[in-house]
């Protein structure tokens, strides 16, 4: 099995873990470690300290970077961005919002020039089939009126 290195960070440094641990694959290593936060972090505010300024780096046998895992992430799952608004942001969600209803109203006005301009050609089809069946139905009532001369 694959063996994988925790280093902690913490405001003052890095902590290394020199003896990693093994596991089936680098997924099962991430949830240990995303498991192993929610006790840590407990700990972390018995001690009075911050566990948002915490993470792991969870690394192979050569040292490669597999993952960064900072407690933020743990303690911050479900919730919304709590980054409050600028009015600059305001103005700009404003405007696009402005924009897309002028947007929709236009296609909403295009979509009804469109559709009253497709029942009228369904009328005017309609009205040219009718006019092709009378026409048609007087074609065959003046063939059988004026049959050519049959030869005995």
């Amino acid at each position: 099995m694959p063996r994988f290195y925790f280093h902690l960070w913490t405001p003052i440094g890095v902590n290394k873990d020199h003896v990693g641990c093994e596991f089936a694959s680098l997924e099962v290593a991430y949830l240990d470690a995303f498991d192993a936060i929610g006790t840590m972090t407990v700990d972390l505010m018995r001690q009075k300290a911050n566990p948002r300024q915490y993470g792991f780096e969870i690394t192979d046998v050569t040292g490669k970077t597999l993952f960064d895992l900072p407690f933020a992430e743990y303690l911050d799952q479900g919730r919304r961005s709590v980054v409050p608004p600028t009015s600059v942001g305001m103005q700009r969600t404003a405007d696009e919002l402005r924009r897309r209803q002028e947007a929709a109203a236009h296609a909403l006005l295009r979509y009804r020039t469109l559709q009253i301009a497709l029942e009228e050609q369904r009328a005017a089809l309609q009205e040219n089939l009718a006019d092709t069946k009378r026409l048609l139905g007087e074609a065959q009532r003046f063939l059988v009126a004026f049959q050519p001369f049959r030869c005995v």
